[in-house]
């Protein structure tokens, strides 16, 4: 069965909050995610540009596409669901997120974890490495001018106790999630380290950043 068939089925029986949810990641996606969707006027855009030369010897630029879709639809599909200690939870290998009813409109408890299924779209294809570094740089780059203690907030998050103390609250948060998750925060205005700690000092992420 195709994404585009399981797609289609998924629609045909899901409830309206499913939808709306489906609805709110298609939304997220299209404002904040062209970076990790390697969209032409994204940070990631300029090693995407291409330039031709017409009949005429005039130089033309355009973008070449990235090689394969991180788009999360119509992979993944969405769910409304009780979830013992945890506000969401992103199933990469199922393509499924789902989100607590409780946190069903909380727009940063939902861009979490669909930061997990582009991760996790990234690692299923061998091509998908080059561009996790092509988007880690770029990232970095983009955040290193507007948060001035950018890589002692990095190194804080990269240190193996504080990772191995995540991972046992809330699963692999590594550093391009991180970095991400502070873009994130900026978008929305919000105190950095919100979108990674779903709002909340879970991770210990309130006070210290």
């Amino acid at each position: 069965m195709t994404g585009e068939e399981r797609l289609i089925n998924w629609l045909q029986t899901a409830t309206d909050s499913k939808k709306k949810l489906a609805e709110k990641v298609s939304e997220y996606e299209y404002n904040y995610f062209d970076d990790m969707l390697f969209k032409p006027d994204s940070i990631v855009g300029a090693l995407f540009v291409c330039y031709y030369q017409d009949d005429a010897g005039k130089l033309h630029k355009t973008y070449d596409d990235p090689p394969f879709s991180t788009s999360l639809f119509p992979s993944y599909n969405f769910k409304i669901s009780k979830i013992r200690n945890a506000a969401g939870r992103c199933h990469s290998k199922k393509h499924i997120i789902v989100i607590h009813p409780d946190f069903e409109t909380d727009e940063t408890v939902i861009m979490h974890e669909m930061i997990h299924a582009y991760e996790g779209l990234l690692l299923e294809d061998p091509r998908g490495h080059i561009l996790r570094d092509i988007l880690f740089v770029n990232l970095y780059k983009s955040l290193k001018s507007r948060i001035k203690n950018l890589d002692e907030l990095i190194m804080n998050h990269s240190h193996i106790f504080r990772q191995k103390d995540i991972a046992e609250k809330g699963g692999f948060h590594g550093i391009l999630f991180f970095l991400k998750s502070l873009d994130l925060d900026l978008k929305l205005g919000l105190k950095p380290g919100t979108v990674c700690g779903y709002g909340r000092a879970y991770f210990d992420t309130g006070e210290e950043i």
